[in-house]
């Protein structure tokens, strides 16, 4: 696990891959986004911070189930076999902030 583990690293955008499904509750989570927040290896588990577009879109039901059970909802336990790195133009986001241009009079 720890090999595949090395393939990420904090800050990263990753997606889920199409088909996966929550462990707990058998949502299809597959395309949702976001950026690693940490790397547990004792665990095999990667931390997602999922980005303001999933959680916009993520399901009602999903956020109230997690709520009633006490779980965090804005982050996942992924497991690295899940993820991927989406192609640039896949990216959401940017850790770089806007600069703009000097407007010339």
């Amino acid at each position: 696990r720890e090999k595949v583990m090395t393939n990420f690293s904090v800050g990263e955008c990753v997606r889920f891959k199409a088909g996966v499904k929550d462990y707990d509750y058998g949502v299809d989570i597959g395309g949702w986004q976001g950026r690693v927040a940490e790397l547990l290896q004792e665990h095999g588990t990667i931390m997602v911070a999922f980005d303001s577009i999933t959680l916009r879109n993520m399901p009602g039901s999903y956020v109230e189930i997690c709520e009633e059970e006490g779980l965090g909802w804005s982050e996942y336990g992924a497991d690295p076999d899940d993820l991927e790195v989406p192609g640039y133009a896949g990216r959401r986001g940017s850790r770089h902030r806007r600069v703009e241009r000097p407007v010339r009079v």
